[in-house]
Formats: C-alpha cells, structure tokens, sequence
C-alpha cells in the first residue's frame, strides 16, 4: 500500500486548478487559430475587389500656355504638370475603389527598367511593367493643349471696358490593362471655360478652373472604364446610382441601361475579350446626392434590375438642362 502512495505521489496527475488552466490556455489556441483562418480566407476575397493602378506621370507637348492679347503670360513647364499628375492621383484615391500606387515607386521602375520616357509604353512593355510593379493598370496621359486667349469690348452707355477670357484645355489618356497590354479605354479630355472681367484676367485663376475640370473628368473616365455606373436599387419607376456628385452627368441627363453578358475569353491566349451588352432601357436624372444619384424609368419594362450597368446618352446629352456645379468636389 505503501508503494501505491507514493506512485501517486510521483504520478503527473493535474490538480482541478491547473487542469483548468491547460484547458482554458487550449481553448484559447484553438479559438485563434480559428479566427486567423477566417480571417486569411476573406482577406483575397475583399482585396480582389479593389484594382490596383499605376499612374505614370502626364507629359506636356507644349511648354508655355498659349495666350491671346490682354492676359498676362503663364508658363507651363514640367512642374505644372508634375502637379496635375498629383492631382490625378489624389482625385483617383479619394473615389476609394483603387488601389494607387505610389508615385515614386512607379518612377523607380521605370528609371531601372530602362522603359520609354515618352510617357506612353507598349502593350509587351505594359505586361512587364504590372508584373513589376504589381499593378493592374497603367495611366498614361499626355496634355496636347492648353490654350487662354482674351478680348475686349465697350460696355454701353459707360467708359468701361469689359473682359472675355476663355481658356480650353486638352488631355489624351490611356489606360491599359497590364495583364493582356490591351488598351482599355482612349479618351480625349476637352474642357473649356470662360472669364468676364473688367481689368486685364491673371490667367492663373482660369489655368486652375482648367485643371480641377480635366482632373475631374480624367476621373470620370477612369470609373467608367473600369468600374461603368451600375444601379444599386430598384423601386417601382426609379432607380438608384452608385454615383453622386462630381460625376460625368448631372440634373437632366439621359442615361442608357445595360445588360451586361458573360464575359468572352479567347481561346488561344486565354485573355478577356470584354462582354456584349445589351440595351434594356432609358433613364433620366432626377437627383444627385454626394454619394448616390436617382433617375427616373422612360417607359415601362419589367428588365431593369441591381447590377446594371449606365451610360451617359450622349446622342441627347446636349438637351439636358445643367442645373448642377461643375466646381463640386468629386465624392463617390
């Protein structure tokens, strides 16, 4: 008997507070091994939802503003448009749908790559570039004109004299998918706009209302190309977009309805070749709020359904009444 005690003794048998402990330490491993699997398992899935791009930094054709009579002379050289690729960027991150990476980082790249200062890269230079960089797209953009000239007329029945400026901007950009070197979209950006002043315009002021207007419409055709307008809700003969202030339509504009089919790969490369789209419907806007935007059905038609995607009509965009602030800051 005595040996039995003191096998007990010696045994490892835990008491009910530290065999407590061992089971609660366990429970604890095995609760955060489980939290960190789920986590790891719906972080790609978020994350593939958000594009990566890469902005190269614009180029100017032109070295000075063209300027007429009467405005004083504004240079435009390579920090001019250092600052609009900024702005760009800027604008591109706060839409809060992209992934943009740093400038930096982008002209690193390119300076040890040994890629085109052009501004403009190939579709074989795309692929590498986004394999580098980790990007799935490319941004490039080159300004073909900026133009500010000025007259003058008598003001009647006083000895004044009355100032028109206007002032036009031009802006070709590209964006090109980086896993095909397919050019996505090719867009001209023309933006003008006006001054009426009674004493000679510093034309700074219309080069910057030029700016944020390319800026903003830069944008536009960047979400569109790659993430079109889409409806988010439908109720009875109105629908809701997922787009508000700062967007490529305003108060009066008609919008197109699509169906978008699946998407088409080709068979020897294995790359998207897009998908059709099907025109199911015409609607209108009604009211745009800074996220979201609502529009009216035209006709009726029971196909019109969350997922859609819009489209600016631009055959009768021209009768649309403009009723909404271009200078709005863009907020999607």
């Amino acid at each position: 008997m005595a040996y039995c005690r003191k096998k007990k003794i010696r045994g490892v048998v835990p008491s009910n507070s530290s065999h407590k402990a061992y089971i609660s330490g366990t429970t604890i491993k095995l609760l955060a091994l489980i939290i960190a699997a789920f986590l790891v398992s719906i972080i790609p899935a978020n994350a593939a939802r958000r594009k990566t791009i890469a902005v190269l930094d614009f180029k100017a054709i032109s070295k000075l503003v063209a300027t007429g009579p009467g405005v004083s002379v504004v240079g435009w050289d390579e920090k001019q448009t250092n600052m609009l690729t900024a702005d760009f960027i800027t604008s591109l991150v706060k839409t809060n749908k992209f992934d943009v990476l740093e400038r930096e980082r982008v002209n690193d790249v390119l300076k040890e790559q040994l890629f085109s200062d052009s501004g403009m890269v190939s579709g074989a230079s795309a692929v590498r570039m986004g394999k580098m960089l980790g990007a799935d797209y490319l941004i490039m953009g080159q300004i073909e004109l900026v133009d500010i000239a000025s007259s003058a007329r008598p003001i009647p029945y006083t000895n004044m004299v009355q100032h028109l400026t206007n002032g036009e901007m031009i802006v070709n950009m590209r964006i090109v998918d980086s896993r095909s070197g397919r050019i996505v979209s090719a867009d001209k950006v023309d933006v003008t706009d006006s001054s009426k002043e009674r004493k000679h315009l510093n034309a700074l002021n219309l080069l910057e209302s030029l700016k944020e207007k390319t800026v903003s419409q830069l944008v536009n055709g960047v979400l569109e190309s790659i993430f079109p307008t889409k409806i988010v809700k439908v109720e009875n003969n109105t629908v809701f977009l997922n787009r508000g202030h700062g967007s490529n339509f305003r108060i009066g504009s008609f919008l197109t309805v699509f169906r978008v089919g699946e998407d088409m790969i080709d068979p020897d490369t294995g790359a998207s070749l897009g998908a059709s789209e099907f025109e199911v419907a015409k609607i209108r806007i009604i009211d745009i709020q800074p996220k979201f935007s609502k529009a009216q059905l035209l006709g009726t038609t029971n196909e019109v359904k969350v997922g859609y995607i819009c489209r600016v009509s631009k055959e009768i965009e021209k009768k649309a009444p403009q009723q909404v602030d271009d200078s709005k800051e863009i907020n999607w």
